[in-house]
C-alpha cells in the first residue's frame, strides 16, 4: 500500500519535470486557479481593493508620494496641442481656441479643473484606483465630467443586464461587452442614490486603465500586489511611535524602599500631590506628569536614566526591504521616493533612465484619452460655427513633457553634437529640453531678436549714445540673435568706380 501524506495523496519521492508543479511536504498546496482576470478577483475583492489603496494613499508618504512625483513628471510643462493636418491656419486658429478657451472651461465644474490639472489628477487616479471615466456630456459647449472608479459599476449581484437597452449583454463590473468582449456601455451608479444607475453609450464614455491583463475589463490600483505590505508598515508604525510616546513621557525611574516620591521632601509638596498605584505587591507612582516614575525595590535605591533604542535597525532595514518591494512592482526609482544613499553617477543614471521609461510609459497611456477629448471639442466647436470644417480635425497630438537630467550641460552638448551629426532634429530638442513645439520656440525667438534691435535703437536715440543689441546681453561670439533687415523688393543696381569706364570701341 502506499504511503499517504496529510492530503491524502501518495507520498512521491522523484520530482516533476517542472519542479514548480510538485507539491510535497516543504511547501503548502495551492489551488489551481484558471480564470479571467475578471472572475479571479470580482467585484466585491475590487472594490476592497479599491478601498484598501485610496486609505494607505491618503494616510500613506511612500505610495502618495510615488504616484505624486510620475504624475507631476508626466504633465509639467508640456501637453500643448498641435495639429498634425496640412491647413496649418486652420490649425492655429484651432489650437489658439482650444488653449486660449476650452483648456480652462472644459470640465463641468468650473476653471478650477483645467485641462492639464485634469491630467495630472487623471495620472494619480490610474495608479491609486486602477481606473477612471470621462463623460462627454450632452451639453451645448463642450463639458467633460470626470467619473471616478467606485461610480462605475453595479449594485445587482448578476452577470447580465435584466432592463434596458443592453438587457441579455453581458456586464462585468459595471463595464457592459458584447459577445467578443469588446465594451458597448458603461453602467454608472447614481451619486445620491446607490439604487439608482444609467447606462451611457461606449462612444460617449472615454474609459482610462493601465491593463496588464489581455481579458482585463477593469484597472487595477498600481500597488495591488503590496497593499498588506504597505498596511502592516503602516500599522507597525503606529505601534512604534506609541511606544516612542510612552518612552518620552519618562525622564528617570528611581528605585526605593517607599515605591513613591518621599513625601517628607519639601520638593514633593511643591511639585504637587503624587499618584500612587498598587498591583501584585509592585507599588509604582507617576509624578511631575510621568517624568519620573518610582518603583519599590527589595532593598537600597538606584536611580536610572530612560534608554530610547527602538525601533531599531533591524525594524529600519525591513521597513527598507517591504519599501524596495513596493516600488519595484509600480516600476518606480527606490532613491526618488524613499532613500538616495549609496549611489554614484552610474546608478543615479541608472535610476533615472528607470523613471523616464515609466514616465513616457504613462504619457504614452494619457495621450490617447486626451486626443479623444481634443477631437471630441473641435467637432463640438465646428458644428457651433466657432471653426470651420476641416476634414483633417481628428489631427492632434500633444508636446510632450521635457526629460529628466542630473546633468543639463552634458546632456546640452551631447544634443548639440548628435545635431550637428544630423542624428536628431530641433524639433525633439526643444520637445525634451522645454516640452514646448518647435514653432511656438521659434517665434518666441524671432520676437526676442526683434525686440533687442527695437530697444537698442530706440534708447541710442533718446540717449545719444550709440547702444548695439549685443549690449543688451547675448552669448559672446554667437549669430543667433542677430536679425537682418527687410530685403528691398526693388532690384540690385550695378556699383560704379567714381572714374567712367574706358570705351574700348574707336
Amino acid at each position: 500500500m502506499p504511503i499517504l501524506n496529510e492530503y491524502g495523496q501518495p507520498v512521491q519521492s522523484h520530482q516533476k519535470f517542472a519542479r514548480s508543479a510538485s507539491r510535497g511536504f516543504d511547501r503548502p498546496w495551492e489551488p489551481v486557479q484558471l480564470d479571467d482576470i475578471d472572475q479571479l478577483i470580482p467585484k466585491t475583492d475590487w472594490r476592497v481593493i479599491l478601498s484598501a489603496s485610496r486609505k494607505l494613499f491618503t494616510n500613506m508618504g511612500l505610495p502618495r508620494g510615488a504616484i505624486l512625483q510620475l504624475a507631476g513628471y508626466s504633465t509639467a510643462s508640456a501637453w500643448i496641442p498641435v495639429f498634425q493636418g496640412q491647413d496649418r491656419e486652420w490649425g492655429k486658429a484651432a489650437r489658439d481656441l482650444l488653449v486660449d478657451e476650452w483648456f480652462g472651461n472644459c470640465d463641468i465644474r468650473g476653471q478650477m479643473f483645467d485641462f492639464r490639472t485634469l491630467l495630472y489628477l487623471d495620472s494619480v487616479s490610474v495608479d491609486r484606483d486602477g481606473d477612471f471615466g470621462i463623460l462627454l456630456t450632452n451639453e451645448r459647449y463642450p463639458t467633460m465630467q470626470r467619473i471616478g472608479a467606485h461610480r462605475i459599476g453595479d449594485r445587482e449581484h448578476k452577470n447580465v443586464v435584466t432592463s434596458g437597452r443592453y438587457t441579455g449583454r453581458k456586464i462585468k463590473n459595471g463595464v457592459i461587452v458584447n459577445d467578443f468582449g469588446r465594451p458597448i456601455a458603461y453602467r454608472i451608479i447614481d451619486e445620491d442614490d446607490s439604487a439608482k444607475h444609467r447606462d451611457v453609450e461606449e462612444r460617449d464614455f472615454i474609459h482610462v486603465f493601465n491593463p496588464t491583463w489581455h481579458e482585463q475589463c477593469r484597472g487595477l490600483p498600481v500597488f495591488v500586489h503590496a497593499l498588506n505590505d504597505l498596511r502592516d508598515c503602516l500599522q507597525s508604525q503606529q505601534w512604534e511611535q506609541i511606544a516612542q510616546l510612552v518612552v518620552s513621557s519618562l525622564a528617570l525611574i528611581e528605585y526605593n524602599e517607599y515605591g513613591h516620591a518621599d513625601d517628607d521632601d519639601a520638593r514633593t509638596e511643591l511639585a504637587g500631590a503624587t499618584q500612587t498605584t498598587a498591583e501584585d505587591d509592585l507599588l509604582s507612582t507617576s509624578m511631575v506628569g510621568g517624568l519620573i516614575r518610582y518603583f519599590k525595590s527589595n532593598g537600597g535605591g538606584k536611580l536610572e536614566q530612560i534608554r530610547q533604542d527602538r525601533p531599531g535597525d533591524m525594524w529600519e532595514s525591513f521597513q527598507d526591504r517591504l519599501a524596495r518591494a513596493t516600488l519595484a512592482g509600480m516600476p518606480w526609482p527606490y532613491s526618488f521616493t524613499w532613500k538616495g544613499e549609496d549611489l554614484n553617477g552610474v546608478s543615479v543614471r541608472a535610476e533615472n533612465l528607470k523613471a523616464q521609461k515609466t514616465i513616457e510609459d504613462r504619457v504614452s497611456l494619457l495621450r490617447g484619452p486626451a486626443r479623444r477629448a481634443v477631437g471630441w471639442a473641435i467637432s463640438k466647436f465646428i458644428k457651433l460655427g466657432r471653426l470651420e470644417p476641416n476634414d483633417e480635425w481628428w489631427k492632434w497630438t500633444f508636446t510632450q513633457p521635457p526629460k529628466l537630467t542630473i546633468d543639463q550641460n552634458r546632456d546640452d552638448k551631447t544634443l548639440a553634437t548628435t545635431y550637428e551629426l544630423g542624428a536628431v532634429n530641433m524639433t525633439q530638442i526643444v520637445g525634451e529640453r522645454s516640452g514646448r513645439q518647435l514653432e511656438d520656440h521659434l517665434l518666441e525667438r524671432a520676437d526676442e531678436c526683434i525686440l533687442r534691435h527695437r530697444i537698442a535703437e530706440e534708447k541710442s536715440q533718446e540717449s545719444g549714445y550709440e547702444i548695439s543689441k549685443d549690449d543688451l546681453g547675448t552669448i559672446p561670439g554667437s549669430s543667433q540673435n542677430s536679425v537682418d533687415p527687410m530685403p528691398s523688393n526693388e532690384p540690385p543696381q550695378p556699383e560704379y568706380d567714381d572714374e567712367e569706364p574706358e570705351n574700348d570701341e574707336e
